[in-house]
């Protein structure tokens, strides 16, 4: 079996696609401690899904660090918002 691999996607078709929300709880992770838990919480799972969400990036080169980090099982999606110091180390989570 071979699936299309399409380069350009009709806009018409994407606003017929019917809207899709996700039924579970969304939690935002503040501290190390509801981190550590969320991670026992996703491994515990049968599956886990994983999306990142950076600054747009306009010129050639020009890269950004994630600013948010989503990860979800079935019933579950945790949230993890990142701040960057002067050195692009990660120090604190934000709501």
């Amino acid at each position: 079996m071979y699936d299309t691999i399409y380069s350009k996607f009709n806009k018409k078709d994407i606003k017929a696609l019917p809207t899709v929300t996700f039924p579970g709880r969304i939690i935002t992770i503040m501290t190390e401690g509801e981190a550590e838990r969320a991670v026992n919480y996703l491994l515990a799972g049968d599956i886990v899904g994983v999306d990142t969400e950076t600054k747009p990036s306009f010129r050639r080169g020009e890269q950004h660090k994630v600013a948010l980090l989503q990860a979800s099982n079935r019933d579950t999606c945790f949230s993890l918002q990142a701040q960057f110091d002067r050195n692009n180390t990660c120090y604190q989570t934000v709501p």
